[in-house]
């Protein structure tokens, strides 16, 4: 078991409860919500607090609501953050992003996994506990549901609890406090330093997006037509690149040959010194 989760208690809600898209469920959300119904969102967590979703006598909690927010996949999150950072291309039917924009999306990814990201609460997969993959709970998609009449067709919906103290660092990204919730990080839990973290970090962005280099991408935007594989991309960047570089050589050769027998060695200097691009061929 991850250890943001512990074993589910049946009896009660709390906030953090992760809630699968029941029958039940999508009829009540349905009827109330009908676009929070869509296929796009894969589950429900529960926001409000824990304190005020105790059952009195049994029968009804403090809250009048319950307030479930939308969870998208991760790879929805990461692509919609990339789409707002890069532009793409694409080729065969994979999409590649500037490698320029990898940095932030690799920061982004940091502050994903250690729940530090204000609209957004990470959850790690737990396929033993039913979490087949990684999601996100968007913060700010929220919807409610009567507490007296729906509270049964959440509880039964509900799948995965919150450890503690991760259900208080999901109601301080809800409630926006000025205080820092000290929950342990992903980072400092599950790898020896932070190297160990970005390695995982670059793994598991590997997974989801692709970048192309500064000529590649651009080579890529401006014959996208005539390439068909990432193989075909690599090899006309690399021969134009091979092209490129012997010109440069030859114009250097012709200007050096041109100039070399009325120059001094001091002369010979300057000529070097103003032309940088002779060490960059």
């Amino acid at each position: 078991m991850h250890f943001t989760y512990r074993e589910p208690d049946r009896k009660m809600l709390r906030q953090g409860d992760l809630l699968r898209k029941t029958p039940e469920l999508i009829a009540v959300i349905q009827s109330v919500h009908p676009h929070y119904a869509t296929e796009s969102y894969m589950y429900f967590q529960v926001l409000t607090q824990t304190c005020d979703l105790v059952r009195r006598d049994n029968l009804t909690c403090k809250s009048r609501y319950l307030s479930l927010a939308a969870v998208r996949s991760l790879d929805f999150v990461l692509d919609r953050f990339i789409q707002e950072n890069s532009r793409s291309v694409t080729i065969g039917e994979q999409k590649f992003y500037h490698e320029s924009a990898k940095g932030r999306v690799i920061e982004f990814l940091r502050k994903l996994f250690n729940n530090n990201d204000t609209n957004h609460f990470f959850l790690n997969e737990d396929p033993k506990l039913g979490l087949n993959s990684h999601c996100c709970t968007h913060l700010q998609l929220s919807i409610a549901l009567r507490a007296y009449e729906h509270y049964d067709t959440c509880l039964d919906a509900k799948f995965l609890e919150l450890a503690e103290p991760f259900d208080a660092k999901l109601g301080w990204l809800v409630g926006n406090l000025y205080s820092r919730v000290g929950t342990k990080d992903y980072s400092d839990t599950l790898f020896n330093n932070d190297s160990e973290f970005g390695k995982h970090v670059d793994q598991t962005l590997k997974q989801y997006m692709s970048f192309l280099s500064k000529d590649q991408f651009e080579f890529a935007a401006k014959n996208s037509n005539d390439i068909d594989s990432v193989e075909y991309l690599l090899d006309r960047v690399k021969t134009n690149a091979e092209s490129q570089r012997k010109e440069r050589i030859d114009t250097i050769v012709k200007s050096i040959s041109k100039n070399l027998k009325s120059m001094d060695s001091d002369s010979i200097k300057n000529f070097v010194s103003n032309n940088p691009g002779l060490f960059k061929i």
